[in-house]
């Protein structure tokens, strides 16, 4: 484990695994954000579409067959 190079080092043992637990759940924590980041991209590409009715689409197809000079 990493936490035994920090013991033939000098330091306690007890600040050796406190260490790696740190950098431990550091790293979760970065994956984490990393997960919801990727998710926050992925939900930016989505296009919803809405039934706005038969009535207004009747009135769009009219007018522009109005404004359509063929």
């Amino acid at each position: 484990m990493d936490y035994m190079m920090d013991i033939e080092e000098g330091t306690s043992p007890v600040l050796a695994l406190k260490r790696c637990h740190t950098m431990r759940r550091k790293a979760v924590i970065r994956e984490k954000k990393r997960k919801e980041m990727k998710l926050d991209d992925e939900s930016k590409e989505v296009v919803v579409f809405e039934d706005l009715g038969a009535d207004y689409l009747e009135e769009i197809l009219s007018l522009s067959e109005s404004s359509c000079s063929w």
